[in-house]
Order: structure tokens, then C-alpha cells, then sequence
């Protein structure tokens, strides 16, 4: 995060608990995804993107989930700096990023809550009050 302030973020909910247990469980170098995740990223048909089908796997906490690997073709290993995924912070993201940047919660629980900013001193101010 690029600014004046240092910030900070707590993530809570089902969403973070997902892709932490996806994370756990993939192999190095891999991107392991959910299929609701898998569905966001196809449905505009991105070139250069594929997803290959792990299986039904068992997550700690989740039960069973159909898991993939999300494999980028040659042309977009070298596309870093300008990738729609690095773009997704401009103030104009692309269709891609738009995709990617749905609303978590819509997919799992009413209960998850994504993103809570907290400016460093607001935060210090509110654990003060709490005690």
C-alpha cells in the first residue's frame, strides 16, 4: 500500500480460511484454487489461463472440495509488471481483475467479513477503548 499512512488490515472469515487451506495444501511453486474461484477466472475465457482439475480433495475444516491448478502459459510468466492481476491496484482495472475482485462473501457465508482498514494510530485507539 503506497501513501502517507501505514495500514493495516485484518481479514476475516470463511473466504481467508479457504484460500489459507489452499494454500496448505498445494504443492510449491503451484496455484491451488477453488472451484467457485476457477468459474470467476473462466468465465471471460482469458487466454493464456488454464485450469487443470486436482480432484476431490479433503480440506481440514471444509469437507471435500473439488480443487485445480491454475497454470499461466509462457507468455504470462513474463507478463509481471503488467499483468491484469498487477493492474487490478490501478484506478482502472481491467475485465480480469473486475472478475477476480467480486465480493468473496457472495460465494460462502453471510457470516465473513473480507477487508477492515485500520490506520495505524485509529487501531492503537480502539485497543485502547476495548480495554
Amino acid at each position: 500500500v503506497v501513501g502517507q499512512q501505514r495500514r493495516f488490515y485484518c481479514l476475516f472469515g470463511d473466504p481467508v480460511n479457504t484460500a489459507a487451506r489452499m494454500c496448505a495444501s498445494s504443492e510449491p511453486s503451484k496455484l491451488q484454487a477453488t472451484e467457485v474461484f476457477v468459474q470467476t477466472l473462466t468465465s471471460g475465457k482469458e487466454e493464456g489461463i488454464s485450469c487443470v482439475c486436482r480432484g476431490v480433495r479433503a480440506v481440514k475444516g471444509k469437507g471435500t472440495m473439488k480443487t485445480f491448478y491454475v497454470e499461466l502459459e509462457e507468455s504470462w510468466r513474463d507478463r509481471r509488471v503488467s499483468s491484469p492481476l498487477t493492474r487490478s491496484f490501478s484506478s482502472q482495472p481491467d475485465s480480469l481483475a473486475r472478475r477476480l475482485l467480486v465480493d468473496p462473501c457472495e460465494h460462502h457465508s453471510r457470516r465473513s467479513r473480507v477487508v477492515r482498514e485500520f490506520p495505524e494510530r485509529k487501531m492503537r485507539e480502539e485497543e485502547e477503548e476495548e480495554e
